[in-house]
Parts: structure tokens; sequence; C-alpha cells
């Protein structure tokens, strides 16, 4: 009797066996599922780093060729597209193609202003009578006279920039003081009211003929001045070989309350000005850098 009941225990045991069967076929199935998953995962990521390094291969490329320079390179450097601030000038050229430039003045602030740039240039101050003509307005005067300086030292193969400024009170022209007794009666007569600061500025090519011209205006107004104080800043030495008689960019800023329009202006050499007439002879002026 005890076989029979052993035969029907394996009975009820055989369906818990396959159920536990079919699950360990299930969980295999999974098991190799992920394994695939892995597999493609794997393959992805090979694919990302092979484009990785492509484009790091043409970006290296393209680094190569625009550090070249050459004219066709050049237009498709980033500085030189349209709506950058030093969008591409009429031609683009590589700097052995360049004009040398020259800074027709022997004025210090001047060289500092275009030193500050970083442009690279060569100081040949011009000689020349600078008293104005019978007549001539003061905005007439400055024009003349940096059209003058960039012609007076002009050579073949050169850029020239030149410039002129003046101090003007009354229609009347104050340049540079004569002594210091003079220098005096213009800080007496410009203080505690405004006047005009005008600045021709010039560009001569003689290789190729070609020049520009422009001025540029700003207005100053000073502070009040006493005797006491006006003999304090001749007595300084400043007011001595500067046009009105006084430095904005030195002492003289102290006796300077406002100032309505460029600042480059009035220290001798707008910037502005200067580089949109470079534009215009079909330079860029930070290529001379």
């Amino acid at each position: 009797m005890e076989l029979p009941v052993r035969s029907e225990e394996r009975k009820a045991r055989s369906p818990e066996r396959k159920a536990r069967s079919e699950e360990g076929l299930s969980r295999s199935a999974e098991l190799l599922l992920r394994s695939a998953e892995g597999s493609v995962r794997s393959a992805e990521r090979r694919a990302r780093s092979e484009e990785l390094s492509v484009r790091s291969a043409e970006s290296s490329d393209l680094s190569a060729e625009w550090k070249t320079c050459s004219p066709e390179r050049l237009d498709r450097r980033p500085e030189f597209q349209s709506g950058s601030p030093f969008e591409k000038p009429l031609r683009a050229r590589t700097l052995t193609m360049l004009p040398d430039l020259i800074l027709a003045s022997a004025s210090p602030r001047r060289r500092e202003l275009l030193a500050g740039l970083g442009v690279r240039f060569t100081l040949r101050a011009a000689d020349l009578d600078e008293t104005p003509r019978p007549g001539e307005d003061p905005e007439t005067t400055v024009l003349r006279l940096a059209r003058e300086k960039a012609a007076a030292v002009a050579r073949p193969g050169e850029l020239v920039l030149a410039a002129d400024t003046d101090v003007v009170l009354d229609g009347d022209i104050l340049g540079k003081p004569r002594d210091p007794e003079d220098a005096r009666r213009m800080l007496a007569r410009i203080a505690g009211r405004e006047h005009t600061v005008l600045s021709g500025v010039a560009l001569e090519e003689l290789g190729t003929g070609r020049r520009a011209s422009g001025m540029a205006v700003s207005r100053v107004r000073m502070a009040p001045m006493t005797p006491e104080r006006i003999e304090w800043y001749v007595a300084t030495g400043e007011p001595l070989d500067k046009a009105g008689s006084y430095a904005v960019q030195g002492i003289g800023a102290l006796l300077v309350e406002e100032i309505f329009g460029n600042y480059t202006n009035v220290v001798g050499l707008p910037l502005p000005l200067t580089w949109r007439l470079f534009r215009e002879m079909g330079y860029e002026l930070m290529e001379f850098r």
C-alpha cells in the first residue's frame, strides 16, 4: 500500500516542477535580453566616441587653416564675419600686404592712445607752420593742418596718420601758450565756462594717391578757478605745451567738470573717427596690431 501513495505524491509534485522549470526558462530569456541590450549600448558608445574623434580632427584642421591667415582663409575667421565688432573690411590682407603705419605727430598723448590699441606704428613728426590763415575758421584750420601734416611726411608704401587739435572759445582758437603768462591768461578765460575741442584727422597713402579726413567735436565745461588755483596749476608746468593750457588726461582733469562728446578727442586723437577713416581707406585699424 505504500508504493501507490508515493506515486500519487509524485503526480502532485509534477505541476510544481513544471512551473519551476518554466520560471527558470523565463529568467534565462530575461538575462539574454539584458545582455543583448548591453551590447547595443556598448556599440552606441563606440559610435559616439568615433564621431567625437572625427569632429576633433576636423576642428584641429580648421584651426591650423585659420592660422595661416591667407586672404581666402581669413574671410572665414569669426572676427571678420558680418555683425562682429571687427566686421570684414573691403579686402582681406595678410600682415605682409599692409603698408607701414606712420604717426605724423610728436604728441605723447596721441602716441599713447594709438599704442593703447596694440597698434604697431612708426613716429615721424611733421614740421610745419600751424598758424591759422587770415579769415580761416577753426574747423577749416584743424582739417587743413591734419591733411598738410599727413602729406608732409608721406612716402610710398606707407599709410600716414596725422591729427590737429584746437581749443575754441568765442570763435577764437586757443593754441599752445607762448609762456607762463599766456597760460594764465587762457586759463582765466576758460575758467567756469564751456569751450569746444576740435580735432582734424587725416590719412594719406602716397603710393595709391588715396586719402581720407574728418573732424570730431567735443564740448568741455571747466570748473571755476581762482587766481591762486591758476597760479598753482601753471607752476606744475603741465599747461605750457597744451592747446588751451590744460591736459584732461593729467593734472588738468581736476579742473574739468564735464565733457560732452568723445574723451579721446579732447586728449588729441579721436579714436572712433580714426577707426572710421581707416575703413574708408579700405583698411581695418586692428589689422595693424
